[in-house]
């Protein structure tokens, strides 16, 4: 797996990231035929409810069982999407539940977790992002499994190509893409298209400005 922090940006890719940031919504399915060609199929979640795993994870759940069945790829699952997909454990190569803590080391970095993670982790070094997720996916899936099918929320198909990308895979996005969001979700940002906007467009930032795309 390739280390975001070992990497360094011209001026030219960070406005091209920046740009891209803050304009580019969601990201062009691949075709079929680049599909058929992936390794694995990697899922990161998008909300959660107090009692329920919530109408995106619910989405995203069918759409992985469905692509799980055409290819008969093993699949990557963060672990509010897990109970809702049926696959042989033997084709699971890993359940992420919960963040290594190891990229929230930084002041800085712990403010801007705590501010996105009120209310929904009991420590701020214990929220599970994007990166984090993608982190330890390539860890069971680099070298040989590089090619990925992600499964995610349209709204969130840019940043996942992205950290994607930076850790060393080579993103296939299907055409089926859930734009669902779920009112009642405790992340308060999954729960509309406007929360999710206000939060998403610094994240993004955020992200180029610590090199994790």
């Amino acid at each position: 797996m390739k280390k975001a922090e070992d990497n360094t940006i011209s001026l030219d890719d960070f406005f091209r990231k920046f740009f891209e940031a803050v304009f580019v919504w969601a990201v062009k399915p691949n075709a079929e035929e680049e599909l058929k060609k992936a390794d694995v199929i990697i899922v990161p979640a998008f909300g959660l409810r107090e009692n329920d795993l919530g109408l995106s994870n619910k989405e995203l759940a069918k759409i992985t069982q469905e692509l799980h069945e055409k290819f008969n790829l093993p699949v990557v699952l963060q672990w509010e999407v897990v109970s809702l997909v049926k696959i042989e454990p033997i084709k699971v190569l890993k359940i992420v539940n919960k963040s290594l803590g190891n990229q929230f080391n930084d002041f800085f970095s712990k403010i801007i977790t705590r501010l996105f993670t009120k209310g929904l982790v009991k420590r701020p070094e214990d929220y599970l992002d994007t990166y984090g997720f993608f982190e330890q996916a390539a860890q069971v899936c680099l070298p040989k499994k590089s090619k990925v099918i992600i499964v995610c929320h349209k709204a969130h198909s840019w940043k996942c190509k992205a950290v994607a990308e930076k850790v060393g895979f080579k993103p296939l996005f299907p055409s089926e893409m859930t734009t669902a969001y779920d009112p009642e979700s405790l992340q308060y940002y999954t729960r509309n298209s406007f929360l999710w906007w206000m939060r998403e467009i610094p994240g993004r930032i955020y992200y180029i400005l610590r090199g994790w795309i």
